[in-house]
């Protein structure tokens, strides 16, 4: 994160505002969400897969036409998230009436 920091923060705006994208306020977020995940407050979940492979229908590894890299979900996604969410929902509306 540092490094992502560290590069994106001092480039350019130079469509928009002509000035860094990282501010004083921003370089000081920066530094707290740094201190934090060094804390390991954004560590990954011990045992929980994140990340697979997306798979054709034969059970094989489906690959990016152009670049040939293997695809990749993830269960952060958004939909994903709210997907389960809506079914612990539906489960516990169900169990109170």
């Amino acid at each position: 994160m540092r490094g992502v920091f560290e590069t994106f923060g001092l480039k350019i705006d130079s469509e928009q505002t002509g000035k860094p994208l990282f501010n004083k306020r921003t370089w000081t977020c920066a530094k707290n969400a740094l201190k934090d995940i060094l804390a390991g407050y954004y560590s990954e979940t011990p045992g929980v897969v994140l990340y697979k492979y997306e798979l054709t229908d034969s059970g094989d590894i489906k690959y990016d036409d152009k670049l040939g890299i293997p695809l990749v979900t993830s269960s952060r996604d958004t939909n994903n998230v709210h997907n389960s969410h809506k079914n612990l929902l539906k489960r516990l509306l169900d169990r109170v009436r």
